[in-house]
C-alpha cells in the first residue's frame, strides 16, 4: 500500500531505470503505483524475491578495502558479506 497520496517521481524516470529493464512507460515522470509496478515485474522476471531482505534494517554497513567487499550488519539478521549493496529508503 501507498502511504504518500500523490507520490512520483521527480528525475526523470529513464535515469532511474535499470540499463538490462528500461523504462518504457509513455510517462517520463513515473507515478508511484507505475514505480512499483516496475520494481515489481523486475522481481518476477528476474526471479530475485527470495534474494531481497524487506522491512530490515541496515544498522551498519562498512567496505573491505582489502577483500573488495561490503560487511553489512543487519537488524534481523547477522553480519552479511558481499560485493554489491543496493540500498533503499523510504
Amino acid at each position: 500500500t501507498f502511504r504518500y497520496p500523490g507520490v512520483r517521481s521527480d528525475v526523470l524516470m529513464w535515469l532511474y531505470s535499470f540499463p538490462f529493464k528500461p523504462w518504457t512507460k509513455p510517462r517520463n515522470f513515473g507515478s508511484g503505483r507505475l514505480i512499483k509496478q516496475y520494481l515489481n515485474d523486475i522481481v518476477n522476471e528476474f526471479n530475485i524475491n527470495s534474494k531481497i531482505h524487506y522491512q530490515h534494517q541496515v544498522t551498519k554497513a562498512s567496505w573491505d578495502t582489502s577483500k573488495l567487499e561490503w560487511i553489512v550488519t543487519v537488524n534481523h539478521l547477522n553480519k552479511s558479506v558481499g560485493k554489491l549493496l543496493v540500498t533503499s529508503f523510504g
